[in-house]
């Protein structure tokens, strides 16, 4: 916890945990389909708010609108030009309006008007969540009768909220919603991937990010993989599962992953090229990602004729059952459930996950999207350092642990275009994991040290 965040007050002094606000702000997805057959597909899954008497939030959702489109960016304080560019997902934006919304309700739990609010407020607000007074969408009442205890809420999560709070703090003042919003901030430099580094705004007494709370023990055998991956075929279909192969075989995140459309596949021919040129993957342009920012994936070859397969049998089935029982046309998104009554009707995120947390005799135990990222790049640095060792006509183990090390940064930087972006203290994580997988880790206690103390690992 941060010494320097003080308890949190209402204007009048009294704690905030006293009192249970009323108020709720809620979010909602318009119709996706019907934004975009009326001519608004540039906003189309931007998500909105609702304020509490049920009426849509003008202002909050103009907001989140520029946002969703790009139009508008945080700003350094005095800079024009803003350190983002892009717009947002469909993800990001939802994610967005629920913290937009937590903000709200807690501003009318404390009394507070964002046309006034300053940033010393906010500051409140995040004390709130990292001491566990702010409990979702209400304070934390903590009375004789209330038999709950308060829940600290992760920096990570605080971070998140109170930065969201911020930003639109700023956006209404630069669009003359309220008057000026002073931030007290510092510009810093952070190491992005490629060891590029760029300007990131960093407000006043943001707190400390939370460690990776990823564990070594948490990523599963190949062997458990394949298990639940028939368990889904059998239990849940062709499309679900081929849908879950996907994201498990190409590292893409759960919405990138629902959200390839049916004319980004590539064809029989041009798989046919691509197999006769010896190449074992093909390229596919992922125009829905986290950043808003397309980018180029390798889907292994024997997957992507699979998927083709698919699309040219069990899809169009699904599709005219689809048309014939709606009256109308289906979607163009790749995956369309086949469950019995459900045919052609797209294969949602909530679906996906599902599947993920579907508990299979010998499975994963820990198994969600996010996890089958860390298994692929877990697996792919692990084969691309046997390979290279198999090249060399060597043993793995007997080329040392710095040949390892050095090999794995390597295929790791490769790999970041793949994954989107990486965190260095997964890959120092991913690293570790390699050192154990491959039977070094009883002889490389200077490594595990170097890495449980945060070493550089840029020197290997």
């Amino acid at each position: 916890m941060d010494e320097n965040v003080d308890d949190a007050r209402l204007p009048d002094g009294t704690a905030l945990r006293v009192g249970v606000g009323k108020s709720r702000w809620r979010s909602f997805q318009p119709d996706v389909e019907g934004l975009e057959t009326a001519g608004y597909a540039s906003i189309a899954g931007c998500w909105a708010l609702f304020q509490p008497d049920g009426n849509p939030a003008r202002i909050q959702n103009t907001y989140l609108r520029e946002r969703f489109t790009g139009d508008w960016a945080p700003r350094f304080p005095g800079r024009d030009a803003p350190l983002e560019v892009s717009g947002w997902s469909v993800s990001t934006s939802k994610g967005a309006a629920d913290r937009l919304g937590n903000f709200f309700n807690w501003m009318d739990a404390a009394g507070y008007d964002w046309r006034t609010i300053a940033y010393a407020a906010l500051l409140q607000y995040q004390a709130d969540m990292v001491k566990g007074l702010w409990v979702k969408s209400r304070p934390f009442d903590g009375g004789p009768d209330d038999g709950a205890v308060p829940v600290p809420l992760t920096n990570n999560v605080s971070n998140h909220r109170t930065d969201e709070a911020t930003f639109f703090l700023l956006w209404a003042a630069e669009t003359g919603h309220r008057g000026p919003f002073d931030v007290p901030a510092r510009l810093v430099k952070l190491r992005r991937r490629g060891g590029v580094e760029r300007p990131t705004w960093i407000r006043s007494r943001r707190l400390k990010p939370n460690p990776s709370n990823f564990k070594l023990k948490q990523v599963p055998t190949v062997q458990q993989v394949q298990l639940w991956e028939d368990a889904v075929r059998r239990d849940k279909g062709r499309a679900k599962a081929l849908n879950c192969r996907f994201i498990v075989r190409t590292a893409v995140r759960l919405e990138e992953g629902t959200s390839v459309r049916v004319g980004q596949w590539p064809s029989l021919v041009a798989l046919d090229e691509r197999a006769a040129l010896g190449y074992d993957s093909i390229p596919l342009l992922l125009s829905v990602t986290k950043g808003g920012t397309p980018r180029y994936i390798d889907v292994p070859l024997d997957l992507a004729v699979e998927v083709r397969n698919y699309i040219d049998t069990s899809r169009l089935v699904a599709q005219l059952r689809f048309m014939k029982r709606e009256k109308k046309d289906a979607s163009d998104l790749l995956f369309l459930s086949d469950a019995r009554g459900f045919e052609g009707t797209p294969i949602r995120r909530q679906s996906v996950y599902r599947c993920f947390k579907k508990k299979v005799a010998g499975g994963p135990k820990d198994w969600h999207p996010h996890m089958a990222r860390h298994f692929y790049a877990c697996q792919h640095i692990l084969n691309a350092v046997r390979t290279d060792a198999e090249i060399l006509g060597q043993d793995v183990a007997l080329l040392g642990v710095d040949w390892v090390a050095a090999r794995a940064g390597y295929h790791l930087e490769l790999l970041r275009q793949q994954l989107g972006h990486q965190e260095a203290s997964t890959t120092k994580i991913y690293l570790r994991w390699l050192l154990t997988a491959l039977g070094l880790a009883v002889v490389t206690s200077f490594w595990m040290r170097k890495l449980d103390a945060g070493g550089d690992l840029d020197a290997v």
